[in-house]
């Protein structure tokens, strides 16, 4: 639960900044998650365990992959 209301508060006061910046943010809140998840363990069952760390790997990759559609990188060419 904290995470979506990190997410949302987040998503809706970080605006202002851009939204590279709150992509990068979301994506650090992802991995700190993630790596309490792995650590804590907070279901009583494996699979359920499991399927959280699969989810929250899902949306770190989804970020993380979404920042480089954001990035409007022009390559350089060498004459």
């Amino acid at each position: 639960m904290y995470r979506k209301i990190l997410l949302i508060f987040v998503s809706v006061y970080v605006v202002s900044y851009g939204v590279i910046t709150q992509a990068l943010i979301i994506f650090v809140i992802l991995i700190s998650f993630l790596i309490i998840t792995l650590k804590k363990k907070p279901f009583q069952t494996v699979p359920l365990n499991n399927l959280e760390i699969m989810s929250l790997v899902t949306s770190t990759v989804t970020v993380f992959c979404g920042l480089f559609f954001i990035l409007d990188i022009t390559t350089v060419t060498v004459n």
